[in-house]
């Protein structure tokens, strides 16, 4: 399909005419008092990030995603919703990272910085997940490695989205409103959580965030998946968790990986930019330090597989319409009161997100890695990544102590596993600035608030 400029001009604003605006999926970082902190995309290369390149692949890959040249705003009715923003984001060469929402970025929720060989994508998780922004991370490096000629490019990436691409069916869609919750309740997988194990570090009221970035050759890692009958989910998962066992008394509780899970596909609307995740549970239990490593691998398969389920899935998901509906219904201060109480909240014992395979084709050979980063998350995290022939591994904890790092990687090292770790990382990210009301919007939401009493 081809466009004349102005066409293509009047494609994009019917774009953001068109679709819903509203926040729903992903209202569960909003209404914050103090904002949530961004999460970022640290794309690392192999060569010093050139500044007119990034500039000009900022201003094509825009073009492609006009939601996310967006604002958060709180409107009259008390909800979020992305507005436009006039002016495209421009990237800038700094270290440190700034808010979101706030007048240095313009008030956009997404910000792409630079420094040494690393391009930065800061977003906003209110407005989409980790999955959704890959799309156009995949155009922005795409034009930054094809600059200055587009046109006689060469690289082959699969998927690809150029700037005159359309949209995708469903690429807008809200999850928890266009998305497919029908559910036979026979077939639903029932899990009984047990009592987890909390990590004794989480009892101090203190943060200190930090991470460690772990690499293994994808090779490597993915011939001893296959030798112990596991996945990459299932064998970085059991690794954390013996490695837990190993450096604290469990006193018979079950060690729960809380597994990050992609919903698009069974809802139907596979190619939503939205947030549309929930866990699914991966136990380590008094029974499972009896088994083999291959034993469990096929036994968390099977667990994981119950639970993917199109019925089960969708029951999970429902987690997601069912919030977004309850902060619907309720006064804007209420919804301030209630995220206040959920921003406490800590998954035991830890997360385990995986992005799976990048998919960037000829663009990987001149990417060293892409680390996946925010502080505010309480707990243990893996973010991972298999991209340019490596598992990327983020390791974050809102803690300081080592023993988890050096027990996790002595764990790889037992089943014939070397990896790269590197020293710790200290790291704060900023929260967003969108928490507050223009002051007619506030009027507004006042005098309806009044009309409805």
């Amino acid at each position: 399909m081809t466009f004349c400029y102005c066409s293509f001009t009047q494609y994009i604003n019917n774009i953001m005419e068109e679709f819903n605006r509203k926040i729903r999926a992903g209202s569960t970082f909003l209404y914050r008092k103090d904002g949530v902190e961004s999460q970022i995309f640290e794309v690392r290369m192999k060569s010093r990030i050139k500044d007119n390149a990034l500039n000009a692949a900022c201003r094509m890959a825009f073009k492609r995603y006009p939601y996310l040249n967006t604002k958060l705003r709180l409107h009259s009715d008390g909800l979020y919703y992305l507005d436009k923003c006039p002016f495209k984001p421009i990237p800038q060469r700094r270290k440190r990272f700034r808010a979101l929402g706030s007048m240095s970025v313009q008030y956009h929720i997404i910000d792409i910085t630079m420094w040494k060989k690393s391009i930065f994508i800061a977003f906003h998780h209110g407005m989409c997940d980790g999955l959704g922004i890959m799309p156009f991370i995949k155009t922005l490096i795409y034009y930054y490695l094809s600059y200055p000629n587009y046109k006689r490019s060469k690289l082959q990436v699969p998927d690809l989205r150029l700037a005159k691409t359309p949209l995708l069916k469903g690429e807008t869609a809200d999850p928890t409103v266009e998305g497919n919750f029908e559910i036979d309740a026979s077939k639903v997988f029932h899990y009984e959580k047990p009592q987890c194990f909390r990590l004794p570090e989480l009892e101090s009221e203190q943060a200190n965030y930090c991470r460690w970035e772990i690499e293994f050759a994808e090779a490597d890692f993915m011939k001893v998946c296959k030798q112990l009958n596991c996945t990459p989910v299932i064998l970085t998962s059991l690794m954390l968790q013996k490695a837990i066992a190993k450096t604290n008394n469990t006193e018979g509780k079950t060690i729960m990986s809380n597994v990050v899970c992609d919903w698009r596909k069974v809802l139907g609307v596979e190619n939503t930019f939205r947030n549309s995740v929930t866990c699914v549970y991966l136990p380590y239990g008094e029974a499972d330090k009896g088994l083999s490593i291959s034993e469990f691998g096929l036994k968390s398969k099977e667990l994981l597989k119950k639970q993917r389920e199109t019925d089960s899935a969708r029951a999970n998901a429902m987690i997601m319409k069912t919030v977004a509906d309850k902060l619907e219904s309720m006064e804007y201060d209420d919804r301030v009161k209630m995220m206040q109480q959920m921003s406490g909240f800590i998954n035991d014992t830890f997360t385990m997100s995986y992005l799976g395979r990048a998919m960037m084709g000829d663009l990987e050979q001149f990417i060293d890695g892409l680390h996946i980063y925010t502080s505010g998350d309480k707990g243990l995290t893996i973010e991972m990544i298999n991209i340019a022939g490596k598992f990327v591994i983020d390791l974050k904890q809102s803690f300081l102590t080592d023993k988890y790092v050096n027990a996790f990687m002595q764990e790889f090292e037992n089943i014939g596993l070397k990896g790269t770790v590197s020293d710790r990382i200290d790291f704060q990210i900023p929260k967003d600035k969108t928490t507050s009301m223009d002051l007619f919007e506030y009027i507004a939401y006042l005098y309806r608030k009044i009309r409805r009493k």
